[in-house]
């Protein structure tokens, strides 16, 4: 009797310690809002999805001294601007969120307008300097556009060296098409100075399913070469230029798997032969055990592998790095901890890194760099072909904006930075900096 006692006491004292343990389990909530219309959208959701789903199998997140289970809150605004800020609003003041991951609304000027009096940290995109703004304290951009002028460089510099002599920018008719039209613009001056022609820009309304005016009036310009950097892959566009005759170079920004399939269908591999641009499939260049192990994961959680959130989601790299450092997830702490950002994080597609913008007066790491990864096509396949290193994004930036002097400056006071070793193509003899490579 005095055993059955004990043995009963003793299950009694586990069961109770379980059930403490359990309750006191806290939320670690995190939101988002997407267009799940879109595969973009939907695709960062399911990896937010699966992310959340790995750490909470696992027992939670040990942090510090607690035990969090990671709650993703993830909202569909179905690409609406008026629902997407509802959503925010939603996610800030009802659910109590203090880290928002992508940009809800798509424009950081809206969106702060709800995070930064709340003191909530998004990680977010601009396509403006509206988050680098020293005013601006909670905002962040892990796939910042600002520091990604590596790709482009990169790509450029190659075509004008195969000896490339024109071209034509295509670009939406949008403010990210016009933004993007003088990005790319602006690399082409700096690597094909007297070497390439640039013979104009065509822009074509969002919502154009008859691309056949814009490749005649493509065609017509004569150009050897098509630059679509920063547009959306849309086949229709890639049949009428195919249809017109097209035979030059096209540097198609980014094509998905199930687009290259359907263009080498439609156009047959001569027409893609020699083209060149950003892929988000990191099977065939990732190296690294736990970024291999995730991709196994989402194969295993939703069959087949899609490619269109893989860089996206860099942001939760960088909030998962800077939790893990401060073992906190007290927002102040957070953001001191990204505000003086000093290393690279290791990503889906590569390594991003977070600096300084004293070209605005910020000396907050509140810039990203994002990861980049070229594909050219041959016969009729995709090969992984070059990385574009942090090095390369950082440097090619900050020499074709001109603002060498301005960071030149910032490094001789404050240290230069730090980069993961990758290869790299720019130096910082480039930029007229000795002592530096």
């Amino acid at each position: 009797m005095k055993k059955l006692f004990l043995f009963i006491l003793v299950i009694g004292m586990a069961i109770s310690g379980y059930t403490k343990e359990a309750k006191s389990q806290k939320a670690l909530k995190i939101g988002a809002s997407f267009g799940l219309n879109i595969p973009m959208g939907l695709e960062q959701k399911k990896w937010l999805v699966l992310f959340a789903k790995l750490i909470n199998e696992k027992g939670g997140w040990k942090i510090g001294r607690e035990n969090y289970k990671v709650e993703m809150i993830i909202y569909d605004n179905q690409g609406d601007a008026v629902k997407a800020k509802t959503d925010l609003e939603k996610l800030v003041l009802e659910d109590g969120v203090k880290f928002i991951l992508g940009d809800p609304t798509g424009s950081p000027g809206v969106t702060t307008t709800v995070t930064e009096p709340n003191k909530v940290i998004c990680l977010g995109l601009d396509l403006t300097n509206v988050s680098a703004d020293p005013k601006i304290q909670y905002y962040y951009t892990p796939n910042g556009m600002f520091f990604a002028r590596g790709l482009m460089y990169t790509m450029y510099k190659e075509m004008v060296n195969k000896g490339i002599k024109s071209y034509v920018s295509v670009k939406p008719d949008s403010e990210m098409g016009r933004w993007a039209d003088k990005l790319c613009n602006g690399t082409w001056d700096l690597v094909g100075k007297n070497k390439i022609k640039y013979l104009g820009s065509v822009f074509y309304a969002m919502d154009t399913t008859d691309f056949a005016p814009i490749a005649t009036k493509v065609k017509s310009l004569n150009p050897e070469l098509i630059d679509l950097n920063y547009t959306m892959g849309n086949l229709q566009l890639f049949i009428a230029l195919h249809n017109v005759g097209f035979k030059g170079i096209i540097l198609p920004a980014q094509v998905d798997p199930d687009l290259f399939q359907n263009i080498l269908k439609t156009c047959g591999k001569k027409f893609m032969e020699g083209w060149q641009y950003f892929t988000q499939d990191p099977r065939g260049y990732q190296k690294d055990p736990e970024m291999l192990a995730l991709i196994d994961a989402y194969t295993k959680e939703y069959g087949e592998f899609r490619t269109s959130g893989c860089m996206w989601v860099a942001y939760w790299f960088i909030l998962k790095d800077a939790i893990e450092h401060t073992q906190s997830v007290e927002v102040e702490t957070i953001k001191a901890y990204l505000d003086k950002s000093d290393h690279a994080v290791k990503t889906l597609t590569g390594y991003c890194q977070l600096f300084a913008r004293p070209d605005t007066g910020n000396l907050r790491t509140v810039s990203g760099v994002p990861a980049d990864h070229i594909a050219v096509v041959k016969d009729g396949k995709e090969i992984p072909y070059r990385h574009i290193s942090v090095k390369d994004h950082y440097l090619a930036s900050i020499l074709s904006y001109g603002l060498v002097d301005v960071y030149k400056k910032y490094w001789e006071k404050y240290g230069y930075p730090k980069f993961p070793n990758e290869p790299h193509v720019v130096k910082f003899s480039d930029l007229g900096v000795k002592g530096r490579d």
